[in-house]
């Protein structure tokens, strides 16, 4: 087709519509962008999150373990000395005649 045949209105309207694929492509372009950058966040709240519970969990771990050493190490060797009531008295004895203590 030559210039003198086409409709003078058919220019403006494939501007339009060029500018709004532009437009959706540029909208595309940033929800990308937003859709990255949540993914991103998320995924650093997560580890933090995993770290925290590693750490609380590490804590109770060893609060635990104190509790059950100092109840089944120390009560149980303080029972034993308890139990063996003669030499303790004997211990007591000979630390008051100690002149060094």
């Amino acid at each position: 087709m030559n210039q003198a045949n086409r409709p003078r209105h058919a220019t403006p309207r494939y501007r339009w519509l060029i500018g709004l694929v532009v437009l959706a492509l540029v909208l595309i372009i940033v929800l990308a962008w937003q859709a990255h950058s949540a993914a991103t966040s998320h995924l650093r709240a997560a580890e933090n999150v995993i770290k925290d519970y590693a750490g609380l969990a590490a804590d109770e771990f060893i609060r635990r373990s104190l509790n059950e050493v100092g109840y089944y190490g120390y009560f149980v060797l303080a029972d034993w000395l308890k139990s063996q009531n003669a030499p303790l008295q004997e211990l007591r004895a000979s630390a008051a005649q100690d002149p060094k203590t």
